[in-house]
């Protein structure tokens, strides 16, 4: 007698579920993972910022830019940047791209920001957009397996 099919998958059993995943640019990633990936990096990151700029002006009478802010908001800033850098670069390998082609977003977004917004800014939107959009290539590419559930599982609640 063939045993049942058990398989479920679910946010829990992905490969992003472990930290090390969040933090080294190997592998593939899928579109959902990515999207909430940036978005939660974001959330994060300008809440912290948000709260700790906050802080600092509620404990001095003062509405004044001083250095430790900077400071703080680069503590915060960096790490995010990080992370989402290596989503992009998991993100591109899903499409049998190079990671290094990360570094022309991270330019776009660069020029865009010192330009105070304009053309590169929403070049670098519509990049990321492009990304959360278009499907990576399917089956096992030079940088691994296909993201995501394995082909033939059952959805959960399915």
């Amino acid at each position: 007698m063939p045993a049942p099919r058990t398989l479920i998958w679910s946010l829990s059993d992905s490969r992003m579920a472990r930290v090390s995943d969040w933090l080294l640019a190997r592998g593939r990633l899928g579109r959902a993972p990515y999207a909430i990936g940036m978005v939660g990096t974001v959330a994060v990151a300008g809440g912290i910022i948000v709260g700790g700029v906050l802080t600092f002006y509620s404990f001095s009478n003062r509405f004044t830019h001083s250095a430790f802010e900077d400071i703080w908001i680069l503590f915060v800033l960096l790490p995010a940047l990080y992370v989402q850098a290596v989503l992009v670069i998991r993100r591109l390998h899903d499409m049998n791209c190079a990671g290094w082609n990360t570094a022309w977003l991270a330019l776009m977004t660069v020029i865009g920001v010192i330009s105070g917004g304009g053309f590169w800014s929403i070049l670098a939107l519509l990049m990321h957009a492009f990304l959360m959009l278009n499907p990576g290539r399917p089956g096992p590419n030079r940088f691994g397996p296909e993201p995501g559930p394995p082909r033939g599982s059952v959805p959960p609640g399915g």
